[in-house]
């Protein structure tokens, strides 16, 4: 079922979204992707809404250029693999990784309703999968420009796997943190490496849940 960019556009403030079937395309309705189509029951329905983190959307639209290739670890169901994907042009690369069953089905449909050719679905590197490090010395990534991490819980162990590909590569992450613990050991990892870290969300370092780390050539 497919809602009409005019119509839609029209009525969807008066409209109830949460009686909006799962399964109704509709158009992204701000940002970069404004047009695009997404499903009304993907997530929270904060995406097409245009309610979602607009400090991690503008973090990725001004790390990532024409021919780059993106990592999105912890899709969920595509937003910001649409938006790297769009960014990065067709000559670049965008390799997305989701485990949870009903957000890969949704980042499956919304890149193939969206007629996008140059994403690559993983499973979450060391959720039962091979880490970054490792998927890379096999060849099956491309060597990343940008890392883009949301996987609560798991943020440290993701980069972990990690580091060689950091340390020869050096990308700029974007990195949601969800507790203090997996903040501060991966700021220490970071500076480690001579990266700068900074926080995304206007809160003090400490405290933030959005951080934004540079390697140091980029500086």
């Amino acid at each position: 079922m497919d809602i009409s960019r005019p119509s839609f556009a029209a009525q969807v403030a008066h409209f109830p979204v949460r009686l909006l079937p799962k399964t109704v395309k509709v158009p992204l309705l701000r940002g970069a992707l404004r047009g695009r189509w997404w499903f009304a029951g993907a997530s929270t329905r904060k995406y097409w809404l245009g309610k979602h983190d607009l400090e991690r959307e503008e973090a990725i639209t001004s790390c990532l250029r024409p021919d780059h290739v993106f990592y999105d670890i912890g899709a969920e169901v595509g937003y910001y693999t649409l938006l790297g994907a769009h960014l990065v042009g067709e000559r670049g690369q965008v390799f997305s990784f989701e485990n949870e069953l009903e957000n890969l089905s949704f980042l499956t449909k919304h890149v193939q309703i969206n007629h996008v050719s140059n994403v690559t679905i993983f499973g979450v590197p060391g959720e039962g999968e091979a880490s970054i490090d490792t998927l890379v010395g096999q060849g099956k990534l491309t060597p990343p420009s940008v890392i883009h991490i949301h996987v609560p819980g798991k943020e440290l162990t993701i980069l972990q796997g990690a580091i060689e590909t950091l340390k020869r590569y050096s990308p700029v992450i974007i990195l949601g943190v969800s507790d203090d613990q997996q903040r501060t050991s991966s700021i220490y990892l970071f500076r480690g490496m001579s990266y700068q870290v900074m926080s995304l969300d206007y809160r003090p370092l400490k405290t933030s849940r959005e951080l934004l780390a540079r390697p140091p050539k980029s500086q």
